[in-house]
């Protein structure tokens, strides 16, 4: 299996924080899976009991809130 990055444990953004507590406990694993883990849509599938369709429809779900959530007042 190859080497999976690490990540700073404590992120640097409040704000991104608050966002993704926000977004549901199975959108935030996949979120996890795919951009923490760097798994692959299969692999992130695997991992998580489902399909890859369902990966990725959840994944574009939660970007899609955190983007809402984290647009900047004009």
């Amino acid at each position: 299996m190859p080497e999976r990055p690490s990540h700073d444990p404590e992120p640097s953004d409040p704000g991104l924080m608050a966002a993704g507590r926000s977004l549901s406990l199975p959108m935030r694993s996949v979120l996890v899976c795919r951009f923490f883990l760097d798994l692959t849509t299969e692999e992130t599938a695997d991992a998580l009991g489902i399909s890859p369709g369902t990966v990725k429809s959840r994944q574009s779900r939660a970007l899609d809130r955190l983007r809402d959530h984290l647009e900047v007042a004009p």
